[in-house]
């Protein structure tokens, strides 16, 4: 009787042992399925990262070429107003530049914009009346 016992202790033992593997088996199926997922969610997070990625590049490019032709301008801006104002001990240099307009580019300014006609002849008198005021 003795080994009969055995025999059924480890029988009910083997089957415990099995139901707990199964039950093992059954989790770390589950959560190879949950990786799984999780794996293929942060796969699609990743190339949405990627398409972000492409328009804040793109973005970025956009704004340093706005920036160069901005920079461009000022420069431009910068050496017309060294051309109109001169060199500032020169009081005339203005009315020089005036002068040295061409006749059509005068005749476009006071036909397109009577106002700043009268302004520029007003500081062209200023200046004048400066010089014959100042020593």
């Amino acid at each position: 009787m003795e080994d009969a016992d055995f025999i059924n202790y480890d029988t009910d033992r083997l089957r415990i042992e099995l139901e707990q593997e199964k039950q093992m088996k059954e989790m770390l199926e589950q959560s190879a399925s949950e990786l799984t997922n999780t794996v293929a969610d942060l796969e699609k997070r990743l190339n949405n990262v990627e398409d972000e990625g492409n328009e804040w590049k793109t973005r970025f490019e956009t704004q340093q070429e706005l920036n160069r032709q901005l920079e461009r301008q000022v420069n431009l801006l910068q050496d017309k107003m060294e051309n109109i104002c001169g060199n500032p001990a020169d009081r005339l240099s203005s009315i020089r530049s005036y002068d040295e307009m061409p006749v059509h580019s005068d005749s476009r300014q006071s036909n397109s914009n009577p106002y700043e006609l009268v302004l520029l002849e007003n500081t062209i008198v200023q200046a004048i009346i400066n010089m014959t005021t100042t020593p």
